[in-house]
């Protein structure tokens, strides 16, 4: 509201002052343009809030997808470095079913991830 009020007064001065001393065209000219500059404005104005919150949604969900990367390797490490000393005691199965379990979360968010980006 602060910058409102001293633009629209220096457009009604600048459009008066057009009128008395240019005449009633060159004030329309002023004023189309003046126009037309608010609105190409106003629409910028929104895609670059769209694209803003677009590009911080985008942040958030690669953080969150590097944040299962970081899960799913420690996993794999673990599952790899237990599955030779479980195989011991029989329990290979398990720790492969482990294994691919947290295999199908990370298709799913690639997949996911391809098809958000195109």
């Amino acid at each position: 509201m602060n910058m409102i009020i001293p633009s629209l007064i220096e457009a009604i001065v600048g459009s008066v002052l057009l009128f008395h001393h240019a005449g009633a065209p060159f004030m329309g000219i002023f004023l189309g343009s003046l126009l037309a500059f608010l609105a190409f404005t106003r629409t910028a104005a929104k895609v670059l809030v769209f694209n803003f919150y677009n590009l911080q949604a985008r942040q958030n969900f690669v953080a969150k997808q590097k944040e299962q990367d970081k899960i799913l390797d420690f996993l794999v490490t673990e599952s790899l470095s237990n599955y030779f000393l479980v195989k011991h005691f029989n329990a290979e199965k398990i720790e492969l079913a482990k294994y691919e379990s947290v295999l199908n979360v990370n298709r799913l968010l690639k997949t996911l991830t391809l098809l958000e980006i195109s």
